[in-house]
């Protein structure tokens, strides 16, 4: 893996810690050149894995610096997140409640394929 080879979980990643895109990709080519700078060859197989425990401090260390400059940023983050988790159990309680229903009334499961 080369510094160019972006992860593919780093818009995951970026999201998660409410970083823009641009923002993880700076971050991931600054852990891309540290890990190039640690092991000397980026075809190294320590390369990928130093790549991205340094991308991961890099960005838990930017999104506490920007949770620091605003307050209100981490009360948000921790509100889209309840949001999220009362909607996965939402979906959770609607897929118990089908199946039962479906397995009461003796319908078979439409195929997908």
């Amino acid at each position: 893996m080369n510094s160019d080879q972006i992860p593919l979980q780093l818009p995951w990643l970026a999201r998660q810690a409410g970083l823009s895109d641009a923002k993880a990709k700076a971050l991931w080519l600054e852990a891309a050149a540290y890990a190039e700078k640690q092991c000397g060859n980026r075809d190294l197989p320590e390369f990928p894995r130093l790549a991205m425990e340094k991308l991961r401090s890099l960005i838990n260390a930017e999104s506490a610096r920007l949770n620091a400059l605003s307050p209100m940023r981490a009360w948000a983050r921790l509100q889209r997140h309840c949001w999220s988790l009362q909607l996965t159990w939402l979906e959770a309680g609607n897929t118990v409640t089908a199946r039962t229903l479906r397995a009461l009334s003796g319908t078979p499961r439409a195929c997908n394929g």
